[in-house]
């Protein structure tokens, strides 16, 4: 059933709870990181094996383990189904997939710093089946099981305060529903939104308080706007209907940090539901710079969930009521982020932070190619361009720049008579989007401007040969005719 739900590919309909049939649990949360499964927590005296990358998990290893489990992983992406990959702490799945025998332990083979372990679990009856306890944070145990991390601290009391977390990273201090500090170089502010939720319990502001508390601390920053993080990697979801006024808070802000290179949101497979929207509504409305992995479902998703219980399995299932619609384009599985940084098991447990590290590495504004483009010229464009093409150009969730942001900026250069600046432009998009015949009909059109009629004319044959019967065709041809004389 659990394989049934997942195969619809809706990250809102699953099974939510197994029943007392699947609440048998072993005391260890697995957490798939870009390098592999790691423990990210263990029962507390196993503590030495938390921070240790799992080499083999039952019978399997730990890759075929992974294969096994995402089958069973309700996601409307791959990002949002790695997201499920801790429920290998269940006993029912694993002997549901034959990793281990019925009734038997765990047996795990970790690679430590210490070299390798071999341990068996014994798995714990707790009766409680929730499902959903994968979406909270990734030092957090199953339901009913203390776990300790590789940080010496049990979650979630321990996390809850970052006041007392000093001597780690800014992205585990606090996972609290929402908090903010100063960047550590001082040069900007880090927000944390963890549940988008009206007021928290350990707060004692309101969400809309703390973020319009931590803006102010920006404004007030001397110099040139500051940096500004919100971090979204850590966010489920929560009350959707506040996003419209916490994404208020950034827009009106167009002098301050939503100007462009200054407003960065991180993502991450976590980032889900209300979360996404509020960072697909900034993305919309803001010039917010992506960094990070693609969240963990796409701009067309459904949601708000119902919840039915099976009467006689005592099953709880999640659906989804609504289909939100958040792009034309319905077969975009994941949403592009411009800084993309994956979040490695080693870096983790070294207190590292690659995505934060890539954006205080860089200056500010953080450079980009449609501001390049616009204020300093194509040729500084075309260098950055190469810059970050040889750092990015293999993540295929990379997105420098939309294939229409780059279109419109290079008309408005055009009409401005900064032809040899808007050429760079239409080449640049046309070097990114080879195969949309709209990039290569904006590039004849630069080129029929600039008097280079071969180049003109070869651009809208191309664009022909990719779509013959494109909406601009007839003029295509008609150009053709024209600049061969």
């Amino acid at each position: 059933m659990v394989r049934l739900t997942a195969s619809l590919e809706d990250g809102h309909t699953y099974i939510a709870d197994l029943g007392p049939a699947g609440s048998r649990w072993f005391p260890v949360r697995f957490h798939l990181f870009a390098d592999g499964l790691w423990i990210t927590a263990i029962a507390p005296e196993q503590n030495e094996l938390a921070g240790g990358r799992v080499v083999r998990l039952g019978r399997l290893s730990a890759a075929e383990a992974v294969a096994a489990i995402l089958p069973l992983a309700a996601g409307d992406n791959e990002f949002g189904r790695r997201e499920r990959v801790p429920l290998l702490a269940n006993a029912a799945l694993l002997e549901g997939l034959r990793i281990i025998p019925a009734g038997g332990g765990l047996p795990l083979t970790i690679s430590t710093k210490s070299g390798e372990r071999r341990v068996t679990l014994t798995a714990i009856a707790t009766g409680k089946g929730d499902l959903t306890w994968p979406q909270y944070g990734e030092m957090e145990g199953p339901p009913g099981v203390t776990v300790e991390t590789a940080f010496n601290r049990r979650a979630p009391a321990a996390y809850r305060d970052p006041d007392k977390n000093g001597d780690l990273p800014l992205h585990l201090r606090g996972r609290r529903a929402y908090w903010w500090t100063v960047m550590p170089d001082g040069g900007g502010v880090y927000l944390q939104v963890n549940n988008i939720v009206g007021k928290s319990r350990y707060s004692p502001l309101t969400v809309l308080e703390t973020v319009r508390q931590a803006l102010a601390h920006a404004d007030s920053l001397p110099g040139t706007a500051p940096r500004f993080i919100l971090d979204l990697r850590y966010n489920s979801g929560g009350d959707g209907s506040l996003n419209v006024r916490l994404a208020r808070e950034f827009i009106r802000r167009d002098t301050g940090i939503a100007r462009p290179g200054r407003f960065f949101v991180l993502t991450g497979q976590k980032t889900f539901s209300a979360a996404a929207d509020l960072a697909i509504m900034l993305g919309r409305h803001t010039p917010a710079i992506f960094a990070g992995e693609p969240m963990g479902v796409p701009f067309n998703a459904s949601g708000d969930a119902g919840h039915s219980e099976l009467p006689n399995h005592k099953i709880a299932v999640s659906i989804s009521t609504n289909n939100w619609m958040m792009a034309k384009d319905d077969g975009i599985r994941v949403v592009p982020v411009q800084i993309p940084v994956s979040m490695s098991g080693e870096r983790y447990f070294a207190g590292i932070d690659p995505v934060l590290d890539a954006i205080i590495s860089r200056p500010v504004p953080y450079p980009d190619v449609l501001t390049t483009l616009r204020e300093q010229g194509g040729a500084a464009a075309k260098a950055l361009w190469e810059s970050l093409g040889r750092e990015f150009g293999a993540v295929p969730w990379w997105r420098p720049f939309t294939m229409s942001e780059l279109n419109s900026l290079a008309y408005d250069l055009l009409g401005q008579k900064r032809t040899e600046d808007a050429i760079a432009g239409f080449e640049l998009n046309r070097d990114r989007f080879p195969a949309a015949w709209e990039t290569w009909d904006s590039l004849g059109d630069a080129y029929k401007e600039a008097g280079r009629k071969a180049e003109a004319r070869a651009s809208f044959e191309r664009a022909l040969r990719i779509a013959p019967d494109n909406w601009n065709a007839e003029y295509q041809r008609k150009m053709i005719k024209e600049l061969a004389g």
